[in-house]
């Protein structure tokens, strides 16, 4: 349909006689780096609309097709008449581009389908006498019109907006939930169980996020005092900047950033038991696989590094130290993240 539609609105600025006054085209275009320009866009659509026509309003969105190679364009037309709202999907952008711009032309000018119909190429021939012995001319059956086809290569629209689902926005907030488990002696044992969360965004190959870890509480008693020792846990909050590499319904984030939090100890054992907390500093480095099920849904299982800048000592009054942080750790994440909108 849009190559036909293309066809015949090129036929038309071919042969329109001298310069036209143009339509007032306001267009709020929001798509890939290497996707056409707003202003080649714009541009477009009013060298198709030949002459002056109504002011038109668009607001263009061009995302990454999810489950395909392709993209998808959301494009909604205001203009006197109301509002008009396609959905495009083409297998290159530049088809979007060239879409969007017909379809604004023909918005700005809806007289321009039906002047875009083919003139009759014969020429005109004057009226001879008929003669009256000629028999009446019988008409002959018209041929049947073949069906036209568009090639799946085509930018070509699909259902109204009233009888689609909703696309994906080219950005999207994050909310996931997390459990983790982390080695070496971050924390008094080998192995340390811990809860966490992050908020965000994700925008094409990137993601920004705000994490916090809550790593819960262990023991770690004086080998010649059993009885005598401390509790620690840890929390902290961390930022990360990722980039996302994407394959259909899985993408990839390799992220790094900075985390602080406390370590706090309690002492027990002793007669005056006391309590401490002392700053943690690391540096997270982390790659991930997250697969999405659905647009709005997503699984993450990935491994984290992190690299400690400043490592809690700490021992009861009058004893020596009974622990200190170990200098790095590794970290097992797994958790899903809901996508909005």
């Amino acid at each position: 349909m849009l190559a036909g539609l293309s066809a015949a609105l090129v036929g038309l600025a071919m042969v329109g006689a001298g310069p036209q006054a143009r339509p007032e085209l306001d267009l709020d275009w929001r798509a890939p780096s290497d996707c056409p320009a707003a202003d080649v866009v714009r541009e477009a659509a009013a060298v198709h609309a030949r002459r002056e026509g109504r002011a038109v309003r668009a607001v263009g969105r061009v995302i990454v097709e999810p489950d395909g190679p392709g993209f998808i364009l959301d494009l909604s037309l205001h203009t006197d008449d109301g509002t008009d709202v396609r959905q495009v999907r083409a297998a290159n952008c530049e088809a979007l581009g060239e879409a969007a711009a017909l379809l604004l032309a023909v918005a700005a000018d809806p007289g321009l389908m039906e002047d875009a119909a083919p003139a009759d190429p014969r020429p005109a021939v004057p009226d001879e006498p008929v003669p009256d012995d000629v028999p009446e001319p019988v008409a002959e059956p018209t041929p049947p019109v073949p069906e036209i086809r568009a090639q799946p290569s085509e930018a070509q629209p699909v259902a109204p907006a009233s009888a689609r689902p909703t696309a994906p926005s080219a950005w999207q907030a994050v909310l996931r939930v997390e459990g983790l488990a982390q080695t070496p002696r971050i924390l008094p044992r080998g192995v340390s169980g811990g809860v966490g969360g992050a908020v965000g965004a994700r925008w094409t190959w990137l993601r920004l996020e705000l994490r916090g870890h809550y790593w819960v509480a262990q023991q770690r008693v004086y080998a010649e005092r059993p009885a005598v020792g401390g509790r620690f846990d840890l929390w902290t909050l961390a930022a990360a900047g990722c980039g996302e590499p994407r394959w259909g319904r899985l993408s990839v984030p390799i992220c790094g950033g900075v985390e602080a939090g406390a370590m706090r100890g309690r002492s027990f054992g002793v007669t005056d038991a006391g309590r401490g907390a002392a700053a943690f500093v690391g540096v997270p480095v982390d790659v991930a696989a997250v697969w999405a099920p659905r647009p709005r849904l997503g699984l993450w299982l990935g491994a984290r590094g992190v690299v400690a800048v400043r490592r809690p000592r700490y021992h009861v009054q009058g004893l020596p130290t009974l622990f200190r942080a170990s200098p790095a750790g590794v970290r097992l994440v797994a958790g899903f993240e809901a996508r909005f909108p």
